[in-house]
């Protein structure tokens, strides 16, 4: 379903209503599926919409877009239709890993730059200013880093500026970039020989955590490297 929805936000003039509204029938707990809508509004101007749109994005409770279980599934089909592809064409398990992460960050996770700028004019003390605070912190528990740092983000925009909060918000974004950066390192083995075993590990860990920030620590403990604690907040 998040696929679909996908895939038609981002192609010219397709009416994406029905894919949102069957989104929200599958998983009515993910505010995911009202990203397209709350665009629209935003792109009209209709604040009406937009606050309500926010709240009911507020009342979700968890934030997913599915980018790593869709990337598995892109690998075992690819895997699957192997002798059927052309022989230069993902050949190894470590081309078909890094294709099927491209095309699945490329084309699943969504902007939020429309959510960042509609909370940055949220004023104190209003609905939408509680709404943005409710969103922020289920993205910050989301299953990506973009997600992840787009919570930081609308976040900051509810507190003081150089408050504790808006300080400790900015050191949780410092450590989870460099979780990103540490694990890009150590993610590539410098053996060739090695790196399709290191693929097929990678994958293993894709298919059992739930988050890629799970993922990237796991990396970084398979090289003996400590772990950075960049968990998201707890739920308010």
């Amino acid at each position: 379903a998040w696929v679909r929805l996908r895939l038609c936000a981002i192609t010219p003039h397709c009416d994406f209503r029905d894919a949102a509204t069957a989104m929200r029938w599958i998983a009515a707990d993910n505010p995911a599926a009202w990203l397209p809508t709350l665009s629209v509004a935003f792109k009209e101007g209709d604040t009406v919409e937009i606050e309500r749109v926010l709240f009911d994005m507020s009342q979700g409770k968890h934030f997913d877009v599915y980018a790593m279980p869709v990337a598995v599934l892109m690998f075992d089909a690819l895997t699957a239709a192997d002798k059927s592809l052309p022989k230069t064409y993902a050949a190894s398990d470590e081309d078909r890993l890094s294709l099927v992460i491209g095309v699945s960050a490329a084309k699943l996770v969504p902007s939020f730059t429309t959510l960042e700028e509609i909370c940055r004019d949220s004023a104190p003390g209003t609905e939408r200013r509680d709404a943005c605070l409710k969103i922020a912190r289920k993205l910050q528990r989301s299953d990506t880093v973009h997600g992840e740092l787009a919570g930081i983000t609308i976040e900051k925009h509810t507190v003081t500026p150089d408050s504790r909060e808006a300080l400790a918000l900015t050191e949780r974004r410092r450590v989870l970039e460099s979780l990103v950066s540490l694990a890009a390192k150590f993610d590539t083995p410098l053996l060739p020989w090695s790196k399709s075993t290191h693929a097929r590990w990678h994958l293993d860990q894709m298919r059992s955590l739930p988050r890629e920030q799970d993922v990237l620590l796991a990396i970084l403990r398979e090289q003996g490297t400590p772990s950075l604690p960049v968990s998201g907040p707890s739920p308010q």
